[in-house]
């Protein structure tokens, strides 16, 4: 029999999962708008000045507060008195799995940071997975 108290902590751990969700969305879009920003004013000044310092302390400041608000977000979903009976859907495995992906990805960022080109590097990097997609059959826009 399923309690009325259950019921409530799936319905929290739902809701701190669909917060940190709607959070990352737009940090995503945040650091997009950064990378740009520090992408143009390098083609404003030519010079990589400062598209290097916007970059380490976006990396510096930023990346440990996503790192902090992942935590966040586990230590919700791994409390025991939330714990669900319901599974996730593969959806949001998938989506979790990525994101630590995502994680990794600008922690290799932060250790390679003025030792190699990146532009280079991610641009290469970036071309590979797009056609590793494609041959897998994902769309991309």
């Amino acid at each position: 029999m399923i309690k009325l108290k259950d019921i409530m902590n799936e319905g929290k751990k739902r809701d701190y999962s669909e917060a940190y969700e709607k959070f990352y969305g737009e940090y995503k879009k945040f650091a997009n708008a950064t990378m740009d920003v520090a992408k143009s004013a390098t083609k404003i000044s030519g010079e990589k000045v400062d598209e290097k310092i916007i970059l380490k302390n976006f990396k510096k400041q930023v990346i440990p507060f996503i790192g902090l608000m992942s935590s966040w977000n586990k230590g919700h979903q791994s409390n025991a008195a939330l714990d669900e009976t319901i599974e996730e859907s593969p959806d949001n495995d998938m989506f979790r799995a990525l994101n630590q992906v995502n994680n990794d990805i600008f922690k290799i960022m932060n250790k390679y940071d003025g030792k190699a080109d990146m532009d280079a590097i991610f641009r290469s990097w970036m071309l590979g997975i797009h056609s590793h997609l494609k041959k897998a059959g994902i769309k991309l826009k």
